[in-house]
C-alpha cells in the first residue's frame, strides 16, 4: 500500500499540485475501533522514507507530553476537522 501526499485534485493533472507517493512501512490502528460503530477511527500510518514537506504537505500536532495525554478535556469546546467520510460520494477534490 501507499500514500500520496500534497495531492489537491484527484481529477485534475494540472492543478498545480506535485504530489508524492509514498509506500507504508506499517499501518496501526486504534486498539479499540470498531468498525460497526465508527468509534475510535483514527491510526497511524508509519511510512518507509521520511516525508519533504512543502506547502500542501504538513504534519499534524499529536500531545507529546504526558500531561497532555492523559487530560479528559472536559468542558472545553475543541474545533475537529477531518474527512468523516462513511462511505463514497465520488468527490475529487481533497
Amino acid at each position: 500500500f501507499l500514500v500520496r501526499l500534497g495531492e489537491l485534485d484527484l481529477a485534475k493533472e494540472d492543478d498545480g499540485a506535485t504530489p508524492t507517493d509514498v509506500l507504508i512501512k506499517k499501518k496501526i490502528k486504534h486498539e479499540q475501533y470498531s468498525s460497526k460503530a465508527y468509534t475510535n477511527d483514527i491510526g497511524v500510518l508509519v511510512l518507509e522514507k521520511e516525508v519533504q514537506f512543502t506547502d500542501l504537505i504538513r504534519p499534524i500536532c499529536l500531545p507529546a507530553s504526558s500531561e497532555l495525554r492523559e487530560r479528559t478535556f472536559e468542558n472545553y469546546n475543541p474545533i475537529i476537522t477531518g474527512w468523516g467520510a462513511t462511505e463514497f460520494r465520488k468527490y475529487h477534490i481533497l
